[in-house]
Parts: C-alpha cells; sequence; structure tokens
C-alpha cells in the first residue's frame, strides 16, 4: 500500500486550470433533498449545498455531513493518481470548524482507507476557496471514493455552512504544499532598507483595517490618525484593502496579522506587538472579542491591547506624550522625517489592573470628564481583569431583610444595626447571613458570566458597628491590637462565603479589603477564590519608614495564597484639617515603591482626593493639577515598570513648558525633594498635620520662592501658544 499524502489549506488553491482530467459536483446539488440546497446564498447559479445543524439526521447523532461520491470505472481510473478538491465555503452562522475527509471503500464496501482534517475558516458572511490535496494509492478492488464535508453540532448556537463549486480535478503533483513560513523574527533579515513613514513632513503610508474591524480597531486607527495630523498637518487614510501592497500601517485583525500570527485573536490580554515585516508595520493587542465601543472611553477596566499598542506606536515613533487631559497636554512634536529599518517590539502590563478613584475633575471648566478619561487611556489606565478591588457591600439588606433583624450586628445598646449609616453591618457568625450572601454571590455570577469578582465586605466603621452577640464576641481577636481585632471575624465569613461560591461558580472570586480593624492577616489559610485589596494608607515620602511598613503589610499577606492587589491613599496627603491644599510630588520615589511589590500584587488603585483646597468636599478629583504629574509617572510605571523616569522628565520639561522648561524643572525638583524630606515622626508614629506641613515642609520662605519660579515662568512665555 502506498502512502496516503494529504494536506487541508484555506484560501489557496492547489492546482492551476486547464487539467487533463476534472469532474465537477455541482449538477449533483439539484438533486439534494430541499433541506439540504441553498437557494438564496451561491456563487453563480442555485442551489448551492446547505450544512445546517437544525438538518441533523437521526442516525448521525450530532453530525451533519455530505459527501460527494466517484464510483466503479470512474474511480478505479485514479488510482495511482494525484488529486485536488477545491470548493467555495461560506459560514453562516457559529464557530464549528468544518471537517473534509477523505475515505476509499472497496472489496464488498470494505472501507480501505482515509484521512480526514480541518478547513481552518476566518470570515463570517465571505466566500472562501479551500483546498484539499492527496494522492490515491494503486488498490486492487476500489468501488468509490468519496470526499465528505462536515461538522459536530454541539452546543446552543447553531452552525451553518454553505458549499458552492465543489470539483475533483487531476493535481499536478503528490499533494503536499509549501507552507506559509513567514516569520516575524526572520523580518530583519530581508528588511534591510529603511522604511519611510514621513519625508518632508508628508505622511507616506496607510492605514489599514481588516475587512469587519471592531471597535477598538477603528478608535486606534483614528488615534493614529489624529496624532498623525498633529504631527505633519496631513491627515492619512484608513482602508480596509487586504492586498494592501504599499507601506501600511495595519492595525488590529486582518490579513497581515493573522499571515504572520498575531492577530488580537491569538494573543494573550494586554499583550501587545510592533513589528516591521517588509512596507507593513502591524500593531495588535490582546483584548477581547466584540468589546463594545462605549466601554472604550469609560472607567471600565477592560484590556484594550490593540489600542495600547498603537499608544507604544505613537510614543516610540512620534514621540506623542499625554501629560495631562485635554488639548493642553498632548503634546506631539512636529515630524519632517520618520523612518525606521528593523522594528519589533513586545510587551505587557506589569500590573494587570489599573484603576483610579474619584479620578474625574468635575469642577474645573478647562477640562471635562471625557478630556480625562481619553487621557487615562492614553496613559493606559485599564487592565486584563475587571475592577478587582473590593468596596463596603450588602447595600440594600436592610429593606431586602428588614424582617429578619437577627441578620444584623447586635450594637451596643442591644439592638440590631438595620440602617444602613455608616454601610451595612452583619451578624457574621448566623449562618442564614453566610447562605443568603453566598447565593447572593452566585446568582451575580450566573447573571453576568463574564464578571470575575463579587464584593462581600462589612461597611464602614466596622469596629464600632461590630456584632455584640456571643458568638460574633468569639471570633474578636483583641491581641491582633486595632488593626487585626476583627481579622479573624471578617476573613472567617468571607471564607465561609468563598466555599460555597467555589462550588456553584468556580473560577470566580469573592474581593475584600485587609481595611481598618481587618486589616491584619487571619490565622488561617483562605480559600483560593479570594482576592484581597491591601489598603495602604499613607502617601510615600521615599523614607525607609515608609517602605518598611509596606514590606511587612505585603509579607504578612503573602502566605495566604490570596490574589493581592493594592490600594493606595494619595488623598492623605491634605486630606486632614490643616494640610488641605498641600502639593506632595514623588514621581521618582514612585518607581522605587513599585519595586517592592512588582510581581506580588495583580493590580493598583490609586484614591485621589475629593478635598479641594478650602477643605470642601466635591465627591471628585479635587485640586488635580497637584496628582497629575504623579499620575502620569504611575501609570506609565504601571504599565513598563522599567520606565526611564529620568529620561521621561528630561524630556518632560521643554516637551510640556518650552522656554519656562529650566524655571519648572527648579520649581518641581525643589518640591519633589522637599516632600521627600517632610517625613517627620514624634512618639514612634508618623506626623503630618498644620505644623510640620506648613512650618518644616513648605515653610513661608520657600513658598515665596517657589512662587516666585512660577511668575518668572508666567513673564517668559507672555504672550506665546500654550
Amino acid at each position: 500500500m502506498k502512502k496516503l499524502i494529504l494536506i487541508v489549506m484555506t484560501g489557496v488553491l492547489c492546482s492551476g486550470r486547464g487539467q487533463e482530467w476534472s469532474h465537477s459536483f455541482k449538477d449533483a446539488m439539484t438533486a439534494l433533498p430541499p433541506a439540504w440546497q441553498s437557494e438564496q446564498v451561491y456563487v453563480n447559479r442555485a442551489p448551492a449545498l446547505l450544512l445546517n445543524g437544525e438538518n441533523r439526521k437521526p442516525d448521525f447523532g450530532n453530525y451533519v455531513g455530505h459527501s460527494f461520491y466517484l464510483f466503479k470505472a470512474e474511480a478505479q481510473k485514479l488510482a495511482n493518481r494525484k488529486l485536488c478538491f477545491l470548493a467555495k465555503v461560506r459560514r453562516l452562522e457559529g464557530h464549528a470548524p468544518l471537517q473534509i475527509g477523505f475515505r476509499i471503500f472497496g472489496n464488498g464496501n470494505q472501507f480501505m482507507l482515509g484521512r480526514s482534517m480541518n478547513a481552518e475558516l476566518v470570515q463570517t458572511e465571505q466566500w472562501e476557496n479551500i483546498s484539499f490535496s492527496f494522492a490515491v494509492p494503486e488498490l486492487a478492488g476500489i468501488e468509490n471514493l468519496n470526499i465528505t464535508l462536515g461538522f459536530q453540532q454541539d452546543g446552543a448556537q447553531n452552525n451553518c455552512f454553505v458549499i458552492d463549486e465543489p470539483e475533483l480535478r487531476l493535481a499536478t503533483d503528490g499533494g503536499t504544499r509549501l507552507q506559509p513560513a513567514d516569520s516575524i523574527g526572520m523580518a530583519a533579515l530581508l528588511d534591510q532598507d529603511e522604511l519611510v513613514l514621513v519625508s518632508r513632513g508628508i505622511p507616506q503610508f496607510a492605514i489599514i483595517l481588516g475587512p469587519e474591524p471592531d471597535a477598538i480597531a477603528q478608535y486606534a486607527a483614528q488615534e493614529l490618525q489624529e496624532h498623525v495630523r498633529l504631527a505633519t498637518g496631513q491627515t492619512v487614510t484608513i482602508s480596509q484593502e487586504q492586498n494592501f501592497s504599499g507601506t501600511g500601517i495595519w492595525i488590529g485583525d486582518n490579513a497581515m496579522s493573522r499571515k504572520y500570527g498575531v492577530a488580537p485573536a491569538l494573543l494573550p490580554l494586554e499583550n501587545w506587538l510592533l513589528a516591521r515585516v517588509g512596507s507593513a508595520i502591524i500593531i495588535a493587542g490582546g483584548e477581547l472579542p466584540a468589546t463594545p465601543a462605549g466601554s472604550i472611553i469609560s472607567r471600565s477596566t477592560i484590556p484594550l491591547g490593540t489600542l495600547s499598542a498603537t499608544y507604544e506606536f505613537l510614543e516610540r515613533l512620534f514621540e506623542a506624550r499625554w501629560y495631562w487631559p485635554g488639548s493642553l497636554g498632548t503634546v506631539v512634536p512636529k515630524a519632517d522625517d520618520v523612518r525606521l529599518r528593523h522594528l519589533f517590539v513586545t510587551g505587557a502590563p506589569a500590573y494587570s489592573s489599573r484603576s483610579l478613584f474619584y479620578d474625574l475633575p468635575k469642577h474645573d471648566p478647562d477640562v471635562t470628564a471625557r478630556d480625562t478619561l481619553i487621557w487615562q487611556r492614553r496613559i493606559r489606565i485599564g487592565g486584563s481583569e475587571p475592577d478587582p478591588i473590593g468596596m463596603h457591600s450588602f447595600q440594600g439588606w436592610s429593606r431586602k431583610y428588614a424582617n429578619h433583624p437577627e441578620y444584623f450586628a447586635l450594637q451596643a445598646d442591644g439592638n440590631r444595626k438595620v440602617n444602613e449609616v455608616a454601610g451595612t453591618h452583619l451578624c457574621l457568625t448566623n449562618p442564614d447571613v453566610i447562605e443568603l450572601a453566598a447565593k447572593e454571590a452566585i446568582d451575580y455570577f450566573r447573571a453576568n458570566p463574564n464578571k470575575l469578582f463579587f464584593a462581600v465586605m462589612p461597611g464602614d466603621s466596622n469596629d464600632l458597628h461590630y456584632c455584640r452577640c456571643p458568638e460574633c464576641q468569639k471570633q474578636v481577636s483583641a491581641e491582633k491590637g486595632r488593626s487585626g481585632m476583627h481579622s479573624n471575624a471578617v476573613w472567617g465569613f468571607v471564607n465561609a462565603v468563598a466555599a460555597k461560591v467555589a462550588i456553584a461558580a468556580p473560577g470566580k472570586y469573592l474581593k475584600c479589603c485587609s481595611y481598618a480593624d481587618y486589616t491584619r492577616r487571619p490565622d488561617f489559610p483562605l480559600q483560593n477564590n479570594i482576592a484581597v485589596t491591601l489598603c495602604f494608607g499613607t502617601v510615600p515620602h521615599g523614607s525607609l519608614n515608609y517602605k518598611s511598613a509596606w514590606r511587612r503589610h505585603l509579607d504578612e499577606w503573602r502566605p495566604t495564597g490570596a490574589k493581592l492587589y493594592v490600594w493606595e491613599y494619595w488623598n492623605s496627603a491634605r486630606y486632614g484639617k490643616g494640610v488641605h491644599g498641600a502639593p506632595a510630588f514623588f514621581p521618582r520615589q514612585l518607581k522605587e515603591i513599585h519595586l517592592l511589590d512588582r510581581n506580588q500584587v495583580s493590580g493598583r488603585v490609586i484614591e485621589l482626593s475629593d478635598i479641594n483646597s478650602e477643605g470642601q468636599g466635591v465627591n471628585s478629583w479635587a485640586d488635580w493639577i497637584y496628582d497629575v504629574q504623579n499620575l502620569y509617572f504611575s501609570a506609565r510605571l504601571m504599565w513598563n515598570a522599567n520606565l526611564d523616569v529620568d529620561a521621561e522628565l528630561a524630556a518632560f520639561f521643554p516637551a510640556f513648558y518650552g522656554p519656562a522648561a529650566s524655571l519648572l524643572r527648579e520649581f518641581y525638583d525643589h518640591m519633589e525633594l522637599a516632600w521627600t524630606r517632610s517625613c517627620y515622626h514624634a512618639d514612634g508614629h508618623q506626623v503630618w498635620d498644620w505644623e510640620v506641613c506648613w512650618q518644616k515642609t513648605y515653610p513661608p520662605a520657600f513658598v515665596d520662592r517657589m512662587m516666585g519660579l512660577l511668575r518668572q515662568a508666567v513673564e517668559v512665555c507672555a504672550g506665546q501658544e500654550p
């Protein structure tokens, strides 16, 4: 028996026209049952073959398929010949792979040999060519030869294909075909000449999207187009031509990213790539399919891999920067000449979740909420995981379970706390409360299958409202001090709920903060479906005291095995009375702080101040100008832990402040140095009050000197464009 050689390819025909023998199966489709004929969808004339999951034959189980036959003499004369089956296929529904099989029967309809493979169809609602090559061995007694196309109809989603113009021909070789060996890494061997993107201020490229670009790719293309316009004054064309042969920047899922195996669907979430291959530059990143357009410019923590890769490209090739929200914060130098020889860079964020709290400056007429959200995306605020930050939960229980006061925390006055003042507080040892809390989480995950986290966390001021019933009092751990007094109680409750959720909703997480009187680690292991947000309450002063405290806090929680995140309270610098309006600049310190927890916590959330310099609560990002530089660098470091902060600062001042660069650099440097030296202690505790702030850190003479620098900067820039 000779070896059967069989290869399946898509999109490439395996032999040319004009062969000495061919056989079309097109006319045979008119004899198909009506349900298997496609009268509406066909290539040139009806009918075509319809493979519809709704037309399963009982004898074939979940398999739906049809065979094209050659019998006896016609089949026998093909022995020792090389054949190629060709057809056009159009997927109408579903995602099941289309299977192609070749079989030979003989000697009394006995199976003699065969083989099958999957045709990798990449498009929906478009015709694609499939090609299936093989050699027929020289066998005695061949009775029929058949080609079968079909699929397994599994799951709730129906699958449906239309097959047209099926034909069998002689092939010119043994059926083996050279498969694509396109390698981005090897492209550097071939791409020796420079690729010109901009010449004399004129862009020399087009932006290419796939035939059905998703919302992320479309927005990324618009962002690239707009920033190139800012750099050159010219508007670059956006095309969907998949056979484009000129210099093109290919964004997202398209023929080029598929050819090289780096389409977004193949990449891990938020992993990104920039690569040159010939006259093409590929920009792609991992993201969720069908991400809604409305989620792109929002506070949602979602992966936007291709968009983030586009911003990487703009930063690297066009030196674009986004120092604060709006047009004033956008810096794009004029581009007269942009060219490159080799480009193949990849990356992934240092933290899987990067989010903010009180992050919209609602009271500044010059900065809109949308400006701020756009800016946050540009500096890569977001993440590959949904928001993992624990928040006080059980809101609405006082109304929902008003007839069950025993569910709520017994207070010192003998009454149950059946209101939501300072949040809902429960009797954490009540078995019914544990059962209901678990049911609430399970119901949530069933209603929201794409969600990953659900909060199970007591209301605020837990130490004031903690349950005084005998069973709950047994859980109090006074020996742990104020920060751990109720750790065993709260985390024991979270553990009990998590155990039930793990059974009904595997792969989902409960989230709770290490906070206030349950900051300390409990005395027992945690369930592996718990995410813990470590609340660390001070702004970094760069001191050993700060780093040591954070190290102790992190090391205490790491052995629990829980997924860890950190909540940073940047608002504490100006939150208390006497320090409202106190600035704190610390961009250089951020890298050394992040170094302490790199690869140990999965994400960070930064809480900004919602109290303005007058001491008024504004429920939004107050005095944002104080935080924006720190936040810019923190976001960049959460994305790229190896960012050269000093190099970025060196570029920041001339790019952003122009002729006032040296004055503003002196201002910021002195401000950061003063803040770094602001870590005063008394009786073993850090002190940050009016005296430390305004007499020792920023005394009147220092403030006058800093304001003098700002006044000089205004004079230097007078009459010039921002």
